[in-house]
């Protein structure tokens, strides 16, 4: 009898052990696979009473193109009316953001806008956000 016990006993916890080790790895996985795509380089800004102009560099070490729905900043966020591709591969591509005092936000990245609306208008001063791509990740970004 105290052997049947002690062999479940180890068996639950090997089974725990199992549970725990894979989604510790599935984790770690999804973690560095996010570190892998889209990489944000702030350049520089400007900021007024309810408008923001970024200036950022977009670097995607991915192997597949990434698409920019959406940038947050503090509590505003906004929305592009199309996708913005971000090539695979791509090293160094600038893109410019701005967002005005009517919610409304415009992008320009490899000479082509993309316009869109935004929830509100940019909080004053406030220059800490991130990207948000079609998956849903968000690739924060901070300029001074």
């Amino acid at each position: 009898m105290d052997n049947a016990i002690t062999t479940i006993i180890l068996t639950g916890a090997a089974v725990a052990l199992a549970i725990g080790l894979s989604i510790w790895v599935f984790e770690t996985s999804a973690a560095a696979s996010k570190l892998s795509a889209i990489k944000v380089e702030p350049l520089g800004a400007a900021a007024g009473n309810g408008w923001v102009n970024l200036s950022l560099i977009l670097i995607n070490d991915y192997s597949t193109t990434a698409r920019i729905v959406g940038v947050s900043l503090g509590s505003s966020t906004c929305s592009f009316n199309e996708p913005i591709p971000v090539p695979s591969n791509a090293d160094g591509i600038p893109m410019t953001i701005n967002i005005s005092s009517n919610a409304t936000v415009e992008a320009v990245i490899a000479s082509r806008e993309y316009r869109g609306s935004c929830s509100e208008p940019p909080p004053p001063n406030y220059l800490r956000g991130a990207l948000i791509t079609a998956n849903g990740e968000e690739y924060p970004f901070s300029l001074s």
